[in-house]
Parts: C-alpha cells; structure tokens; sequence
C-alpha cells in the first residue's frame, strides 16, 4: 500500500534533516490557536497539542489542528482542491482550464433564481 501524502511529507522531513525527531510548529485550521508536534524516527511516534495532516498533489503544505478541537471534531479538513465546473455551451468544463477572458466572463456572470408557482 502506497504511503499517504502526510506520510510521505514526513519521511521528507526525517530525509533532508538526518535527525531522530522533528518539531513542526503551526496554527489550528479550526480555533487558529498555535500547535506544536514532535514526531520521532523510531515509531513515527507524535507528541504534542494536536495533529497534521498534509495534502494531495496540488498542495504538500502541512495543515494542523490542535488537540481541543480534535476532541470536538477528530476529522481533518484536507487541503485538497475541489474542481469546479460550469456549463458552456452545453457541455460541463472546469473553470480551472478558462483562458483569461472566459475567466473574466464567467465572474462577471450573474445567477437567477426561479420562482417556481404551483
């Protein structure tokens, strides 16, 4: 089974750093309170006040989230991008892809809503 991206992020880490334990330091993606982690070699064993979790391959920077809102909510908002798509003459095409003047027109563009009467 292929290691996850957090995974590899941290075998990175241990790689570039020749060290037996690392300390990552950042801020809670929920409260924004400060976390520190140290994560040793021997067991990729953590300690600290919270976790991390790294992206996919559009984003390798960690995330953290500190111990208290784990508690609250043990799941990890992934910082992985989300595709969004609209409909062009017809046919569905991700707005990722527009040229700079399909992008200009598709924010200038304004949205109805429909009162449906019975």
């Amino acid at each position: 089974m292929e290691d996850s991206a957090t995974v590899k992020f941290i075998k990175g880490l241990f790689r570039e750093s020749g060290r037996g334990c690392i300390e990552l330091h950042g801020a809670c993606q929920s409260c924004k309170d400060p976390v520190d982690i140290i994560i040793f070699k021997n067991a990729m064993e953590v300690e600290g006040n919270g976790g991390v979790i790294v992206g996919d391959m559009w984003d390798d920077k960690p995330q953290f989230k500190c111990s208290r809102c784990l508690e609250r909510d043990s799941g990890m908002i992934s910082p992985t991008k989300c595709e969004i798509f609209t409909r062009v003459v017809g046919y569905l095409r991700p707005i990722q892809g527009f040229n700079l003047g399909k992008a200009e027109e598709f924010r200038d563009r304004k949205t109805f809503k429909i009162k449906e009467e019975i």
